[in-house]
């Protein structure tokens, strides 16, 4: 399906020294945003939201941040 903007109501703000998946912030690749949402689609187009990021040095340090707790 394609966007038809009501992820822009959910659009998530980032804040200084963290990146969006620690914030629980999911993105979705269809509408190309990241966005505070609950479910596991899209609220607008219905797309599964992805919760890891693709990135290996953001990843591994995500990996290191959850064993030290």
């Amino acid at each position: 399906m394609s966007c038809r903007n009501i992820c822009t109501i959910y659009r998530a703000t980032k804040s200084y020294g963290g990146n969006y998946y620690g914030y629980g912030y999911k993105r979705c690749t269809d509408c190309e945003i990241f966005i505070k949402w609950n479910g596991p689609r899209c609220p607008c187009c219905h797309e599964f939201l992805r919760i890891k990021t693709h990135d290996a040095k953001t990843r591994k340090k995500d990996i290191k941040r959850k064993l030290a707790v």
